[in-house]
């Protein structure tokens, strides 16, 4: 009798040996009857727990009732269990029933049968149901109704249900789904799949397939960059818009995506709970922090403040998520700051929006600080209708309307007939078309920061080059129409403080004098903003400078390459400098190789590439692994944000999904819907296959025999 536990082989364990059998020419066969439970740490005979139940002596194996566990016994035992007669008898049993299912032999084949059948049917209704459901949420319109009823004939059932009635009247597969309903509702209640609830399933479901895809995507670009902007909704919740910015290669594609991931609602709006708010998505989605490079505010002081704002909190987190204010925004500010810089300015916008009201016969947006597009659009369409607009100021003022409408008529009338406002008229109506270009640029999805440092700089040009003549030839213009037109040249006393040995009161200055100073003061105001607001955009610029393919190609600037490499690598570690300057001479030497082989390129090589041309000139000859550095500072560079225009654009879907009847709308509806719309060209080719069998599987009940 054998005693102890070294003896009986208790330390002894389970090898994957015993799961083949050899057999005399040494070859191996799997025995496919041995299964091992992880949970008892067992074997069992699968056939015999199937066939061999009704042998109640032979049910006492232990292969077959609680498994095997003696593994010092798994030599005699195996062999024997595997030579008795009832294990060969279920063996058989089993493979007997396996070749039946195989060809369709079984006895409950027409219920197989019925229920392929059904299964193919249900397949094809929920598509149909899928297909309403992206069609209502990308066209942005409401599912719900006043009174929800397939059967409802008499009242409006909302825009699903009435969708799903119109697809039944011409395809007859919901056809036969809604006649089914209607029989079913008179012995039980029908599964329709038809409910809110089910609804709000799909939706979630879909969404999540599009996040998915975009999340894959980020994760496999690495780098990305994070733009947030709130705004109110209609139920007075501050929603946070969550866009993240990345470079996507594909095949030989280069492509600076900015997606939508979804609205957060703001509870608490200090910079330390809105940072917290950030990284906790971020963790959510499971996006390394560590991978950011960019940082898009709006010019709010809780966003974008030095002293521990949103913005210096992250990049306590992570150093090199790089923080740049939107350029739209910046800009705007700019113009702000210098139409306040003069009187005459200040009261010209103030009297715009009056007269677009009142007399303009073209509607326009209300003139508003945040939306110079709009002041645009109102100085162009006054100034090429100030006939029209006179006019119907004198219609008004006269005596057939009403006191308060004379008096306004009046003052407009006066406001809009003086010589300064003529000036400022003719002034901001050169001014504003080159504002309305840069800004309508810079708002460009994708856009690159050396394309917007490039578009600002000529924005800034342009007022420096024509900082005189602008004015003379606004004075000039000016003077002859108020000539035309009988409008005097009038000034007021102007008193200005007196100095110590002073004794005149008047400034001493001609009308045209002092307009002509104030409207270069405006100018001068212009160019002195953007040099500030946008320092921060150039010296990161010019940290990426030599990224310029003319400048990669001058051996002349070889010392200032290497000086930029090296400044780069104590920022970024993800470059090795050394190597990243040798593939300076390897990127000449296969440009100069591409020039002489390869004349008919679908990017030609010009020395004024953007970073994003450059990169997709790399992609596509698929010379990544021979410039592994200047490939990943090219990402890096493209991956940091200039605009928050992308956050802007959702919140206008935001006002068309979650309106005033929808303002009780749940936030995962909302971001369902949201990002259906939003990312509507992920979603165009979308297969429901996937979402099916996850509704599938969420919907499956484990009965227990």
């Amino acid at each position: 009798m054998r005693s102890g536990a070294r003896i009986k082989g208790q330390k002894r364990t389970m090898s994957t040996a015993w799961f083949y059998r050899q057999l005399n020419n040494g070859e191996k066969v799997l025995r496919t009857w041995m299964v091992y439970s992880m949970v008892n740490e067992s074997l069992h005979c699968f056939c015999c727990r199937l066939f061999a139940s009704n042998d109640l002596k032979y049910v006492q194996n232990a292969f077959v009732r609680n498994g095997f566990q003696q593994w010092w016994k798994l030599y005699p035992k195996v062999k024997q269990h595997e030579n008795n007669s009832i294990h060969v008898a279920s063996f058989e049993k089993w493979k007997e029933m396996e070749m039946r299912i195989r060809n369709r032999q079984t006895i409950d084949r027409s219920l197989q049968d019925q229920i392929k059948k059904e299964m193919k049917n249900w397949i094809k209704v929920l598509e149909r149901i899928l297909d309403a459901i992206m069609f209502l949420a990308k066209q942005n319109l409401p599912f719900r109704g006043h009174r929800e009823s397939i059967d409802n004939i008499n009242y409006n059932s909302g825009n699903f249900l009435e969708l799903i009635k119109l697809i039944g009247k011409y395809d007859p597969v919901m056809k036969e789904h809604l006649v089914s309903i209607h029989s079913a509702h008179q012995t039980h209640l029908p599964i329709s799949y038809l409910s809110p609830q089910i609804q709000n399933e799909f939706i979630t479901l879909l969404a999540r397939c599009v996040k998915d895809k975009i999340l894959s995507e980020i994760r496999k670009a690495k780098y990305y960059a994070i733009l947030f902007d709130s705004t109110p909704d209609v139920a007075h919740i501050d929603q946070m818009t969550e866009i993240i910015r990345y470079v996507k290669i594909d095949g030989d594609k280069v492509e600076v995506q900015e997606r939508f991931l979804g609205f957060l609602p703001m509870k608490e709006k200090s910079a330390e709970k809105i940072a917290e708010m950030i990284v906790t998505s971020l963790d959510e989605d499971k996006l390394l922090i560590e991978n950011c490079r960019g940082q898009g505010y709006d010019n709010a002081a809780t966003m974008s403040g030095i002293h521990r704002r949103v913005q210096q909190r992250i990049k306590d987190i992570n150093p090199k998520a790089e923080f740049i204010s939107c350029t739209n925004h910046s800009l705007n500010l700019t113009c702000v700051h210098a139409a306040g810089q003069s009187v005459y300015s200040t009261t010209f916008f103030g009297t715009i929006e009056d007269v677009l009201k009142q007399t303009v016969p073209v509607t326009v947006k209300r003139v508003i600080e945040t939306r110079w597009s709009a002041k645009h659009d109102a100085v162009k369409i006054i100034k090429s209708h100030y006939a029209n607009v006179l006019d119907a100021l004198e219609v008004l003022m006269g005596q057939s309307e009403n006191a308060d409408t004379l008096s306004d008529a009046g003052v407009v009338y006066a406001s809009t007939t003086t010589f300064p406002f003529l000036c400022y008229l003719h002034l901001w109506s050169k001014i504003l078309p080159e504002i309305d270009k840069t800004q309508k640029y810079l708002q460009t999805n994708g856009l690159g920061l050396d394309q917007s440092v490039i578009a600002i700089n000529a924005l800034a040009s342009f007022f420096s080059k024509n900082r005189d003549s602008l004015v003379d030839k606004v004075l000039t213009d000016v003077q002859v129409l108020c000539e035309q037109m009988e409008i005097p040249i009038t000034k007021h006393i102007r008193r200005k403080k007196k100095m110590i040995g002073e004794k005149e009161d008047d400034a001493g200055l001609l009308p045209q004098q002092e307009i002509r100073r104030d409207m270069l003061e405006s100018i001068d105001r212009l160019n002195q903003e953007i040099t500030q607001r946008f320092e921060q955009l150039n010296l990161l610029n010019e940290r990426f400078g030599f990224l310029n393919l003319k400048i990669l190609l001058d051996e002349g600037n070889d010392e200032y390459i290497k000086q930029k490499i090296n400044d780069l690598r104590t920022i970024y570690n993800d470059i090795d400098s050394d190597d990243l300057k040798s593939e300076v001479e390897r990127l000449r030497r296969l440009v100069s190789s591409c020039r002489s082989t390869a004349q008919d390129t679908d990017i030609p090589i010009e020395y004024e590439w953007s970073a994003e041309t450059f990169l997709a000139w790399i992609v596509r000859w698929g010379f990544t692994e021979m410039l592994p550095n200047l490939t990943v500072v090219l990402r890096i560079f493209l991956t940091i944000s200039v605009s928050v225009a992308t956050c802007e654009r959702s919140f206008s879907k935001l006002k068309l999904i979650k309106t005033y009847l929808c303002s009780t709308m749940s936030q995962m509806r909302l971001n369902g819907l949201a990002l259906l719309s939003i990312e509507r060209d992920l979603t165009k080719d979308m297969k429901f296959t996937d979402v099916i069998k996850e509704f599938a599987s969420t919907k499956v009940r484990k009965i227990r025999i």
